[in-house]
């Protein structure tokens, strides 16, 4: 397994680890999480010669439709004795990325001295996981052997690979989808020769060759990239759960701004699942795996609910390793881990990837200085800087130290940076990990406005009767959704026979009701002594109190 010292780039300790210490998502191939989707079958009927019996086990076509009117047809064609690869198969293939992304394969996509155990660590299992696992990475190994994609649109990159490779450019801010030139084209995945041998009565398995095909992996150094934690997903039990957390990741690759609503067919096309139940099983299916995946910290919080007989509309609003895929977007997969790391910390704080370049290419020591500089701020001096202020644009005023040249040699904080330095190196424990609501996906006077009435997970509540009543829920969910959705809500009014609450996210109306409406209305009742319904309604929030 890896490390488990390492530390995840999203913590603040990364800006005080060594590289080779930080753990960084993996970059996957854009086009080759949408093309071959998986699976979601563990096994495949076959017949009495070994043959796969139903041609969708082993056969699968697609045509994907893109905003702006491109299109793609893609037709997969796997082993028909293995079948087409499944979910769990795409562990192994992740695995393989990640060997690539260490630096483990050639630019020809030659794997060297691959083993069966190099890739199970990879995967996240241990070294001595046993024959069941070592036989699943040769089944899965086989399978994505087999396979042949067939597209008709172009994925081929040419000079640019180069050019990024030499330092001349640097990885393109995709939209993700595909030129509307036509091209028919035939790629296969990887290229798995073996060879065994008897020895005292047991069969030994030798790699002979393994190679990925390099156009996959010259997706991530352009910028085709769906950013992975190849760990959390390899952990995944539910196959459906891994398919979707792939769909979501893509989804942050093309710049798409969270929340996620659509309905359970929309959904269902995109993340290419089907069977015979009905409506109402698929959601509760949808529901599951949307489950487990909050419980990992993929997903923040989700909800699927039924609009109309046999209509669902799915929710979900992403968790943290969602927003650092999002947050990588224009990362490449020649940017080394330090690279990336000062790329995300500088976006957590609403500065983009192409700013950072320049700001690391010009300040790169005072950049990492200034970073580590806004974290302490944060962190002990609740935001408040050495002037008495609070900091409210950290993107600017993180610019500002880089450009100007800031020294910070106050005696607190230097012990402080020794503290920090020596809990990196003894390892992540209980790293804090900084929310991403500062990225710049909102306008800082919007954002500061819906942050404005958020408390911290233990600050005190108004004292109103919405107030009291989050005071006693506000240990029945997870912190980080509390903030979200309640943290910065206030009491608008109190009648006869409501508690009118104002929330200044508009998709807040609904989630709040749907998700915790009846416990806050028993709550409230409660607390006023009367029934009373829970009316929440968007609006800005007032001025807080001095």
């Amino acid at each position: 397994m890896s490390n488990p010292r390492h530390i995840g780039i999203q913590s603040p300790l990364a800006l005080f680890a060594p590289a080779h210490r930080i753990d960084s998502l993996i970059p996957a191939p854009l086009y080759l999480l949408e093309l071959v989707p998986g699976s979601l079958k563990t096994s495949y009927p076959t017949n009495d010669r070994g043959f796969i019996v139903n041609d969708e086990d082993s056969h699968f076509e697609r045509v994907i439709h893109y905003p702006g009117g491109s299109r793609c047809s893609v037709n997969v064609q796997g082993s028909q004795k293995l079948g087409l690869p499944n979910q769990f198969d795409w562990d192994y293939l992740l695995a393989l990325l990640r060997i690539a992304d260490e630096g483990g394969v050639d630019p020809d996509g030659k794997v060297r001295d691959p083993s069966y155990r190099a890739i199970l660590r990879a995967a996240g299992r241990s070294d001595d996981a046993g024959t069941n696992y070592t036989a699943a990475v040769k089944r899965a190994l086989a399978r994505w052997q087999a396979v042949t994609v067939r597209t008709q649109f172009n994925i081929e990159f040419g000079g640019l690979v180069d050019q990024v490779r030499s330092g001349d450019a640097y990885p393109v801010v995709p939209d993700g989808y595909p030129e509307r030139t036509t091209r028919d084209r035939g790629h296969y995945v990887l290229e798995y020769d073996i060879s065994s041998a008897q020895r005292a009565g047991d069969e030994v398995t030798r790699i002979d060759l393994l190679r990925l095909n390099p156009v996959w992996l010259e997706q991530p150094l352009v910028g085709l990239t769906a950013w992975l934690d190849v760990e959390q997903h390899n952990s995944l039990r539910s196959a459906l759960a891994k398919r979707i957390y792939q769909v979501l990741a893509l989804r942050m690759a093309r710049g798409a701004r969270p929340p996620f609503v659509l309905s359970l067919d929309d959904f269902l096309a995109e993340i290419a699942f089907s069977n015979s139940q009905k409506p109402g099983a698929q959601a509760k299916q949808i529901s599951a795996a949307l489950t487990s995946l909050q419980a990992a910290n993929i997903v923040l919080d989700h909800s699927v609910k039924e609009i109309g007989r046999g209509a669902y509309e799915i929710s979900i609003l992403p968790g943290d390793r969602l927003h650092a895929a999002g947050l990588f977007r224009g990362v490449g997969g020649e940017d080394k881990a330090w690279t990336r790391t000062l790329l995300y910390h500088l976006g957590v704080h609403g500065i983009s990837v192409a700013t950072g370049r320049q700001l690391l290419r010009s300040h790169p020591t005072q950049t990492l200085a200034v970073l580590r500089r806004a974290y302490y701020i944060q962190t002990k001096k609740n935001g408040i800087d050495v002037d008495g202020r609070p900091v409210e644009n950290w993107g600017g005023w993180i610019r500002k130290g880089i450009e100007q040249k800031w020294e910070f040699t106050e005696p607190g904080y230097l012990q402080w940076l020794d503290q920090m330095s020596g809990r990196a190196l003894a390892g992540p424990e209980e790293s804090p990990v900084l929310s991403l609501k500062t990225a710049a996906s909102r306008p800082r006077k919007k954002a500061a406005a819906e942050e404005a009435a958020a408390p911290a997970d233990d600050a005190p509540l108004p004292t109103t009767e919405w107030g009291r009543a989050l005071e006693r829920f506000r240990g029945q969910i997870p912190g980080q959704a509390f903030n979200t959705w309640l943290g910065n809500t206030w009491q608008v009014e109190l009648t006869d026979h409501a508690v009118v609450v104002g929330t200044p996210r508009a998709f807040a109306v609904e989630w709040i009701r749907d998700k915790y409406g009846d416990e806050l209305e028993s709550i409230l009742s409660e607390i006023v002594g009367r029934k009373v319904l829970l009316v929440v309604q968007h609006g800005e929030p007032p001025p807080r109190e001095e």
